[in-house]
């Protein structure tokens, strides 16, 4: 006791000092785990979204190929927008474009090429997606006219008696 403070005061700052980093240190290993889920669940969500959209919009093509007409009047043909047999549009469309390059746009968009005649989802979270596509990470598709298709054979997600909801290229996610 050489300063007149007990021994234990002076280990006690010592371990202090030692604490504080060491707490630091598993905040930050704490927060980067807890970051990286929730990367991984934003991906999830996306891909949940996309499935729910593609599940709407073969539900569209069941309905409304049953009829000849669009509630709005349009004929509804092969190559046409897939997104005019939906009731809302979903916020992340974009609407119809020619001249697209995929790289110009943002991640997690719909949009309908008028060039190709394809609906087109512009991935996000590409971790874990993997397409025959090259470029940027996409979904596309189209709507063909019905061939004595059944669904599940050429890509075809769901026909009506007219028209087909068709996958272009195969992918997982």
């Amino acid at each position: 006791m050489a300063e007149g403070r007990p021994a234990w005061t002076r280990q006690r700052k010592l371990l202090r000092f030692f604490e504080y980093p060491l707490a630091l240190c598993l905040i930050l290993i704490l927060v980067t785990f807890i970051l990286g889920e929730v990367h991984d669940l934003h991906g999830q969500a996306e891909r949940m979204a996309v499935q729910g959209m593609i599940r709407s919009l073969q539900g569209a093509v069941l309905m409304q190929t049953s009829r000849k007409v669009h509630p709005s009047g349009e004929d509804i043909a092969p190559g046409d927008n897939p997104m005019q047999l939906m009731e809302e549009l979903p916020k992340s469309y974009l609407g119809a474009r020619s001249d697209v390059n995929p790289d110009k746009i943002k991640g997690g968009r719909w949009y309908f090429d008028t060039d190709k005649q394809m609906l087109i989802y512009r991935v996000k979270n590409a971790a874990g997606f993997a397409s025959e596509l090259s470029g940027p990470p996409r979904i596309r598709l189209r709507l063909e006219a019905a061939r004595k298709m059944q669904v599940g054979q050429e890509r075809s997600l769901a026909c009506g008696p007219r028209l087909c909801l068709v996958l272009q290229e195969p992918y997982t996610w």
